[in-house]
């Protein structure tokens, strides 16, 4: 039962680690931290938390 469940996961994780790592390594360190922090703005807008955005 435990090698049912863990052939699974670790396909599964296997499969998406190279999906969700390979874009940041193409992309530089710099382009990554802007759109990050563009996302971080966009979403703190809509809260209250508007002292956040301003330490980022």
């Amino acid at each position: 039962a435990t090698a049912l469940h863990s052939d699974p996961g670790s396909k599964a994780s296997n499969a998406s680690l190279p999906v969700t790592t390979s874009p940041p390594v193409v992309m530089p360190p710099e382009t990554i931290l802007r759109s990050l922090a563009q996302e971080i703005r966009e979403e703190l807008k809509e809260t209250e938390h508007q002292g956040v955005v301003a330490l980022i």
